[in-house]
């Protein structure tokens, strides 16, 4: 303040400065705090990291308003004014971001003693954060920021199968009774999330460069194969909380058989539903996808599925599939034209409203 009125750029340079002290020694209270060994648990909040964080997190707020009221190009001779507004900027949503993932984390994994709990929770706030910024950078019209949250989706939209892991970790434990079922909602809720982001990122990528453009199309097929991967891996979940028995220990089988029985049934539904999302909006893109789906469940069916079944079973299977290929022959002329034709989609209207 001081340094504004008076123009001195010593205050200016020294406040900033402060600022810089301010955030190291936040990052070393974070350190004692968060990841040293404690027998004792943390208080909830009223501890010293968060605590400090949530100062540090208004120190940053109040110095970026100030930074607002100043006039000129230049905040110091060595750093424009947008340069510094850019900088507090991103250290501001780090703050705000990273205080709440290292108290959630620690909170949960030292009184629940649930380490995939505490990362699915990251995983949520994160993705929560994420879509939060996306809104925002929208509302207030920031091109560039868009573009930026574009890239961490497409990044998070590729890490988001890896976390399935914990997501086991945390079936199992509601399995064997090491974890309260409600916990698993948490599962769902990031699923919901995802698909949420994955339809923000599908309305920018169209917004940007046309969804029948090359990198429109890349997006398309890119979010259809992660759906599609998340769909089978939930698939494994749903199964395995339904017909589980701790006595006969049969996870192996069902997971067995929902791969042989229950892959061919969801990736066929996904198929026809893209197929018909791709006839609706005259979207030739997704109709291909739907058609290459398809095509994997039947050579799913008959090259590998088919192996253990019997003799009666295969002659049926063989028959069910001459007739199929009957049927796509007469049918030839009708899919050539789903696949050739390329009526485009009304750029300025959403495939998903």
């Amino acid at each position: 303040m001081l340094g504004q009125k008076a123009n001195i750029q010593f205050i200016k340079l020294s406040s900033l400065i402060i600022f810089g002290l301010t955030i190291v020694s936040l990052l070393m209270d974070w350190q004692q705090t968060y990841f040293e060994y404690s027998i004792e648990p943390l208080a909830i909040v009223l501890n010293k990291g968060f605590i400090t964080a949530l100062f540090v997190t208004l120190a940053a707020g109040t110095y970026l308003k100030l930074l607002s009221k100043e006039s000129g190009d230049y905040f110091i001779k060595q750093f424009s004014l947008s340069f510094m507004n850019g900088v507090v900027k991103m250290v501001f949503a780090g703050l705000v971001y990273f205080m709440v993932v290292f108290e959630l984390s620690t909170q949960i994994s030292s009184r629940l003693g649930n380490d995939s709990l505490a990362v699915l929770s990251v995983l949520s706030y994160s993705l929560i954060y994420l879509l939060g910024l996306i809104k925002y950078s929208s509302y207030a019209g920031l091109a560039s920021l868009q573009k930026v949250l574009g890239l961490s989706t497409l990044i998070l939209l590729f890490l988001f199968p890896m976390f399935n892991g914990f997501v086991q970790g945390l079936r199992n434990g509601v399995l064997y009774g090491n974890t309260n079922a409600l916990f698993f909602i948490l599962n769902y809720i990031n699923v919901s999330l995802i698909a949420l982001l994955a339809i923000r990122f599908i309305k920018n990528s169209k917004e940007w460069y046309g969804l029948n453009s090359m990198n429109g199309k890349a997006v398309v097929w890119f979010v259809s194969i992660i759906g599609l991967i998340v769909l089978s891996m939930e698939l494994h979940h749903i199964t395995n909380l339904l017909f589980f028995d701790v006595q006969l220990q049969n996870m192996n089988f069902i997971n067995k058989q929902t791969v042989k029985i229950g892959y061919p049934i969801v990736w066929g539904l996904s198929s026809f539903v893209l197929m018909l999302v791709g006839m609706k909006y005259k979207f030739r893109t997704l109709r291909i996808i739907s058609l290459t789906i398809f095509s994997a469940v039947l050579l799913k069916l008959f090259m590998f599925d088919i192996k253990g079944a019997s003799e009666g079973g295969k002659i049926v299977a063989f028959i069910l599939l001459g007739v199929l290929l009957l049927v796509i022959s007469f049918m030839y002329q009708k899919l050539k034209n789903l696949i050739l034709e390329d009526t485009p989609i009304n750029e300025n209207k959403n495939p998903e409203e």
